[in-house]
């Protein structure tokens, strides 16, 4: 099969590409998502303001951490393998915990998302579901 040269030899590998790739591929989601947001903050737009879904959105037997009462959930589609989440989770999720969580303004809601390149992400979020079963999620 025909390789790019930097892809064969000692090079790169197609999965040093992909993760590259991905990498590239959140940070521009993010930028997005962040000039998304500074270009709907109330000084830059009068338009509509985003409302809550009419319905409440069911999260069955998820693990949540935080206020069941809390005026907003936060619905994480995340896996154990993927080294994305994995800084989601060390970084951006700590900060929400410390700043909202604690203080039950937001509920914390996990729904397991493995994925099939990663070979161990099935085989953890089956565990994950065991030990949420005992009470040790």
């Amino acid at each position: 099969m025909w390789q790019p040269k930097f892809l064969s030899g000692r090079g790169l590998r197609w999965g040093q590409l992909f993760d590259v790739t991905a990498t590239l591929l959140v940070l521009v989601i993010r930028g997005s998502l962040a000039w998304d947001g500074w270009a709907r903050s109330p000084r830059a737009s009068s338009g509509p303001q985003l409302q809550p879904p009419s319905k409440p959105i069911p999260i069955g037997a998820a693990p949540t951490k935080g206020a069941q009462t809390a005026p907003v959930a936060i619905i994480e589609y995340s896996e154990f393998q993927c080294p994305f989440c994995g800084s989601i989770a060390r970084d951006t999720l700590r900060q929400l915990e410390e700043e909202y969580v604690s203080g039950g303004r937001v509920l914390l809601v996990f729904k397991h998302f493995p994925l099939a390149i990663h070979d161990l992400a099935l085989g953890a979020a089956s565990g994950a579901v065991c030990a949420g079963q005992q009470g040790k999620f």
